[in-house]
């Protein structure tokens, strides 16, 4: 479930097995007739924020799911949740401590524990995540901001369980509406840290200075620890600029030192032009853990500018490295939007002449909203190029009104995921494809087949005479 791609204060995971395997235990079973789940697989994000229900094998690994968890990975929360301390050796216990950041109604919160097992073999298939116990159904008591709450599990061990392999996951949940609030695991050693952002960090801003919402430090490790935070402005174009403000002062970087579960807040600060995009990155090192811990990612978008760049790459950047550059290098005007930043509206598209959404390898592309934004822009009038090694493959993934959509209108069909030739040349005497012949450097790119009877054509074919790339256009 994509648990490599995130450190392990990042991105915590339970799978909870049903009692028609040979893997569920009662906890489990009681958790999936309290989420209501009937079909499966299923995932529920946060406890329900998100759900989505059933998976194809070509996204087992978890990547399909990744816009999904960063898009909600740098929100700010109210509280921490840290397993301070705990031991699977005699009278095995967890130790939590939850920290308040903000001021919270804390009824109906619960403070729960999670014993999992990964590596566990069975019926020929190794699992990660499984749930063997969920422990305590503790009330959170704490509401105010800089309260602590500390509470001690036992854990009523099983023979059968592998201890080398257990991990301990602690959460805290609304069981109002089944809402996750925050959860921290064993994993975390005496260097860890989170941050998050209290707004967006993406904004219009149209020449304007920007001061963006509160970044916050939250100290998850074990250890006190100094963070060296710094922005990268290299990305931003001449004539704009950016600081980090703290403490009540303008720096390029800073440290901050904090102990255990202490905060500390920011802010990202952008002068920004008249014309295109810039982007800034603030790293946050741990002098403790010798490692970047944190990267953020801020953007501005000006006005006045002719193209906008979709970056819905899953963090590629190829928005930044070859789509912008070859814009530019036509004279036209161009912003990028990245779309794991905010997803984009159809209001966001419409002063653009022209909008070209890049996907790179990204299976999760163009969602229901993404699409209905599109629709609307095309039906302004607006000109759109899509292109992605698996964009016309995460579509059809998705199934139903996904497909509907590439059919009806792009008016194409979804042939294969690979071409099996990576050759591409253009087609003769079209406007687009004529006189234009390359190599893709890797990848398996999708195959597409044309509607006949539509118009629609093919501008680009790979070697084996298979269909790359092809244009519709619409009457009015």
């Amino acid at each position: 479930m994509c648990e490599d791609q995130y450190l392990p204060n990042e991105f915590n995971y339970i799978i909870y097995q049903a009692s028609s395997g040979g893997l569920s235990c009662p906890d489990s079973d009681a958790r999936i007739s309290w989420y209501n789940i009937s079909g499966f697989p299923t995932l529920q994000f946060d406890g329900g924020w998100y759900q989505e229900v059933g998976a194809a094998a070509s996204v087992v690994d978890g990547v399909h799911y990744m816009e999904v968890i960063d898009s909600h990975r740098d929100v700010s929360a109210p509280l921490a949740v840290i397993v301070s301390d705990y031991s699977f050796e005699g009278a095995a216990f967890a130790e939590v401590t939850v920290k308040m950041f903000d001021d919270i109604n804390p009824s109906n919160h619960k403070i729960r524990v999670a014993v999992i097992e990964n590596n566990l073999a069975y019926g020929g298939t190794v699992y990660q995540a499984t749930c063997r116990d969920i422990i305590g159904d503790v009330p959170l008591t704490v509401s105010a901001n800089g309260e602590e709450q500390i509470e001690n599990f036992s854990i009523p061990m099983n023979g059968s369980w592998n201890v080398n392999e257990l991990k301990i996951i602690a959460f805290v949940q609304n069981d109002g509406n089944k809402y996750i609030v925050n959860s921290g695991n064993s994993d975390v050693g005496e260097y860890a840290a989170v941050a998050s952002v209290d707004g967006p960090r993406q904004v219009i801003a149209d020449g304007a200075q920007v001061t963006f919402d509160n970044t916050n430090i939250i100290n998850i490790g074990l250890e006190s620890d100094t963070f060296d935070v710094s922005v990268d402005t290299s990305a931003l174009p001449d004539g704009w600029a950016a600081h980090l403000s703290y403490d009540g002062g303008e720096y390029q970087t800073f440290p901050v030192t904090l102990d255990p579960y202490d905060m500390a807040t920011f802010n990202v600060v952008m002068d920004t032009g008249e014309v295109g995009s810039g982007r800034v990155v603030v790293n946050i090192a741990s002098q403790g853990g010798g490692e970047i811990i944190e990267s953020l990612d801020f953007v501005a978008l000006a006005g006045g500018t002719d193209l906008l760049i979709i970056s819905d790459d899953a963090g590629a950047g190829h928005a930044y490295d070859v789509y912008g550059p070859a814009v530019g290098a036509t004279g036209k005007s161009y912003a990028i939007w990245d779309n794991s930043l905010a997803q984009v509206s159809e209001f966001d598209l419409e002063p653009y002449e022209g909008v070209i959404w890049q996907s790179g390898n990204n299976q999760s592309t163009l969602n229901s909203d993404d699409r209905d934004a599109l629709n609307a822009y095309l039906a302004d009038g607006g000109a759109l190029i899509l292109a992605g090694n698996d964009i016309l493959e995460s579509l059809y993934i998705q199934g139903g009104s996904a497909r509907l959509w590439y059919q009806l209108k792009l008016r194409i069909n979804y042939s294969a995921g690979t071409s099996g030739d990576l050759n591409v040349n253009g087609v003769l005497d079209d406007p687009i494809g004529d006189g234009l012949a390359f190599t893709l450097t890797g990848g398996d790119p999708d195959v597409m087949t044309l509607f006949s009877g539509q118009p629609v054509w093919a501008t680009f074919e790979y070697g084996n005479g298979a269909i790359a790339g092809a244009r519709t256009e619409y009457g009015g």
